[in-house]
């Protein structure tokens, strides 16, 4: 076979060849667009996980030093699905006077149902800082809010 003939060949065969790696490649690989899901779903884990974090962070801190009107979500034991509210009416040295809400519900969540000052208990009681640290260690103590502090 000469050699023009053979080149012609090569080049036909070349070009061929491209051309069906090229349709398979276009019809095997996803579009940008495809992963955008997988990319915010990602985006969406490492947000909630940051604002996980700097919540559990706020927690500590404020149990550490608390204020008056922090609010306690508080429930009785781990399986209890009944949640209330403790509210800080006075602290000194180590200690915190708290009133109990007289309600509860069973939202993780209830300071919004719950803070109202009617219902709250007349009665204060005591706490030392090491109690509430052992409270929200056993799990009793599921969030404290601050008022005028915001999260994420």
């Amino acid at each position: 076979m000469p050699a023009a003939v053979r080149g012609a060949v090569r080049g036909a065969v070349r070009g061929a060849v491209r051309g069906a790696v090229k349709s398979a490649k276009s019809q095997l690989r996803a579009p940008i667009w495809h992963w955008t899901g997988v990319f915010l779903l990602v985006l969406g884990v490492a947000w909630a996980s940051i604002a996980c974090a700097r919540d559990d962070k706020n927690n500590a801190a404020y149990l550490a030093a608390p204020r008056v009107g922090d609010v306690c979500t508080v429930h009785e034991k781990a399986g209890d699905p009944n949640y209330s509210l403790l509210k800080v009416v006075s602290t000194g040295g180590n200690l915190v006077d708290l009133v109990a809400n007289e309600y509860q519900v069973n939202n993780s969540h209830p300071i919004d149902d719950l803070n109202a000052p009617a219902k709250y208990s007349k009665e204060s009681f005591s706490l030392t800082l090491l109690d509430l640290r052992t409270m929200q260690n056993k799990g009793q103590i599921t969030d404290v809010d601050r008022p005028g502090q915001q999260g994420l």
